[in-house]
């Protein structure tokens, strides 16, 4: 039988922990019935450069019956206020799970869990500098799979309209260094479209 399974679930609702928005998700499968979601919790409605903390809930869900069951909030990093994380990345890896997320500007943070999610540890910073592109672009980080660069991480990274350029930061290492690749002015390439973030 080929017929889709879809139903929907509301991972956290509006204003969930006395915060003012929940934004920007990315969700990795650790069980057979079972999805990690990661997002930012704002303290300031609708803005994504001041006060949002990292937090996670666990979704166990049966498409058979169509239901779900909703963890609680599980902070990953930051408070409520005084910080900001954002742009949650997952990337599977044999042994472990990458999460790769932007910090305070320009600050761009790879952490790493060997248990499925249950805890995270620092692993690197990527080098990054508020010149040049720094911010995650949402689904922006894959893995390659095939060909002469398998096992490639790649990141696609943008920065602010009135610098508008595009580049990418990649590791050949699982994650340990990253090296930057060609940065692009975005009139040069798309002059229809100068702001591409």
């Amino acid at each position: 039988d080929d017929t889709a399974y879809s139903f929907e679930v509301e991972v956290s609702p509006y204003q969930a922990d006395g915060t003012e928005a929940q934004r920007m998700a990315a969700a990795i499968k650790i069980g057979e019935n079972r999805l990690y979601v990661a997002y930012t919790q704002f303290s300031v409605y609708n803005n994504d450069q001041q006060d949002g903390r990292l937090v996670a809930r666990i979704v166990d869900y049966d498409l058979v019956n169509k239901t779900a069951t909703v963890s609680e909030t599980i902070p990953i990093i930051g408070n409520k206020t005084g910080n900001n994380y954002r742009h949650p990345h997952f990337i599977r890896l044999k042994d472990r799970i990458l999460l790769i997320f932007n910090g305070n500007t320009p600050d761009l943070w790879v952490y790493e869990s060997i248990d499925n999610c249950s805890t995270w540890q620092l692993k690197t910073q990527v080098s990054t500098t508020i010149s040049e592109p720094w911010a995650l672009a949402l689904d922006s980080v894959v893995r390659i799979e095939e060909g002469m660069y398998a096992g490639r991480i790649v990141a696609g990274l943008f920065n602010s309209p009135g610098l508008s350029k595009l580049c990418t930061v990649y590791s050949d290492d699982d994650g340990v260094t990253w090296k930057r690749g060609q940065t692009i002015n975005n009139a040069d390439y798309f002059p229809a479209y100068p702001n591409l973030n």
